[in-house]
């Protein structure tokens, strides 16, 4: 079997799966969270009609929380439980097809790919693939929303959203441009779901998938206390990017990180799957 061929098995069978429709349920928390906001806003006279714009809706899905600072109690257990959902539940639905396929046809497609390395790699493109899906079908939610609410389908965020939403740290002035919304509300957090969800099926070649998956919770609560880009999921937080904050994290910077996340993962998981043994890994 051609490369070309395999990944295009991958990605039939890998993304025509009804599970990845609670893309929507999940996006679709997030965005009425967002419109009781923006409605409150219309009702204080800050927006002239309700809803907001479909970037507001963007960055309103993976805002997450100001870093955390350990000095009592009750900071301490400060869980951005949607942000969680968000990025956990992209993390969810893309935990089991390695092995699934490995279970069904994958020997099958191995002995004909003549090579292990090729059949992991190609998980690999179904992986980011994936997780591009989770991003559209929650963008498209997000589009939805912004318009039968009464909002604009605008890529450019509103102002007063911006000064309310991001608790007075942008400046009186600001104004987020086009490509500085695409950055921090889609290219950045995808890239960090992306190394993520890599990551878990790395994981999930040497322990069990609820194990994998618990491992990259513990990594995303981790960024949650420490506000830099080598922790892995700050990326993915728009309130701590450094286009609002003057000491926020760079969002080329997280990239750069998840980047390297996604090629090490991907390497690692290469060689360690062409040593491993599959009838192991099947059962």
């Amino acid at each position: 079997m051609n490369w070309r061929n395999l990944v295009a098995h991958d990605l039939r069978c890998g993304l025509l799966r009804k599970r990845y429709l609670a893309a929507v349920g999940i996006a679709a928390v997030q965005c009425a969270q967002c419109t009781i906001l923006l409605n409150g806003y219309a009702r204080m006279g800050l927006l002239p009609r309700p809803g907001g714009t479909w970037m507001d809706y963007l960055l309103f899905m993976y805002m997450g929380n100001p870093a955390v600072k350990i000095e009592g109690i009750q900071n301490a257990f400060n869980v951005p439980i949607w942000w969680l959902l968000m990025v956990g539940g992209c993390l969810y639905l893309n935990l089991d097809y390695l092995l699934y396929d490995l279970s069904n046809s994958g020997l099958q497609i191995i002995v004909r790919c003549e090579t292990k390395r090729k059949w992991y790699f190609s998980k690999c493109v179904w992986n980011l693939a994936a997780t591009a899906l989770f991003f559209l079908i929650s963008s498209l939610t997000a589009l939805a929303f912004a318009v039968f609410t009464g909002g604009s389908p605008s890529l450019m965020a509103s102002q007063p959203f911006i000064r309310g939403v991001f608790l007075g740290t942008a400046e009186e002035d600001f104004t987020l441009s086009l490509g500085q919304g695409l950055l921090v509300a889609v290219l950045a957090p995808y890239c960090t779901v992306a190394a993520l969800s890599i990551l878990e099926m790395t994981l999930n070649l040497a322990v069990k998938p609820v194990f994998s998956f618990l491992i990259c919770l513990v990594v995303m609560m981790v960024s949650v206390y420490f506000q830099t880009p080598f922790a892995l999921g700050n990326g993915a937080a728009v309130c701590r990017s450094g286009v609002f904050l003057s000491d926020g994290v760079d969002p080329w910077a997280s990239i750069a990180v998840a980047g390297g996340v996604i090629l090490l993962c991907g390497a690692a998981g290469c060689f360690f799957f062409h040593y491993s043994d599959i009838l192991g890994r099947e059962e």
